[in-house]
């Protein structure tokens, strides 16, 4: 499969180029990896589907024969500006960027459930089995989208937060 950053596409299978990757880590404190790293394509593609298979996105696809769930109309940014459907919005390329870098530090995602070895009441002490970790898309990752999705990823483990909408 070829590398398609296409807006829209219906091949596309990134949401940011290379060069926009590369320019996004030039800027970024301590992140050298990535220059040398011969992954880069295939680290863009894997973050992009990551995203899109764990992420339930807020609004609706553009188009129904477009490769990825982005652009989207009735998706709002922070101030309550909907994005326009002819763009990939900043924080889904910023999450994009830091999940290829996060996968290309670590050696991908864990799908691991952290597990909890004692759980005491008073005084309140959990405590989690050694070398447990955070299952799915990094809580950062989550934190950058939040306002135009949320994560779909449960388990027996997991409490699930879900916004409040006032009618």
């Amino acid at each position: 499969m070829a590398f398609d950053a296409s807006v829209g596409g219906t091949a596309s299978n990134s949401y940011v180029t290379v060069a926009e990757a590369t320019a996004y880590f030039e800027a970024s404190f301590g992140r050298s990896a990535w220059a040398s790293s011969a992954d880069q394509e295939a680290l863009l593609i894997s973050a992009t589907r990551y995203l899109d298979l764990y992420l339930d996105w807020d609004g609706m696809r553009v188009s129904q024969d477009q490769a990825l769930e982005w652009p989207r109309t009735g998706a709002y940014d922070k101030t309550g500006c909907e994005y326009s459907s002819t763009i990939i919005p900043m924080p889904v390329k910023f999450a994009t960027y830091e999940l290829a870098y996060h996968m290309l530090v670590n050696g991908d995602l864990s799908f691991e459930d952290q597990s909890i070895d004692r759980v005491k009441v008073g005084s309140i002490d959990v405590q989690f089995t050694e070398r447990s970790v955070d299952s799915g898309i990094p809580k950062s990752i989550e934190a950058i989208v939040r306002h135009i999705g949320s994560t779909n990823l449960a388990s027996a483990s997991s409490v699930r937060c879900v916004p409040l909408e006032r009618v």
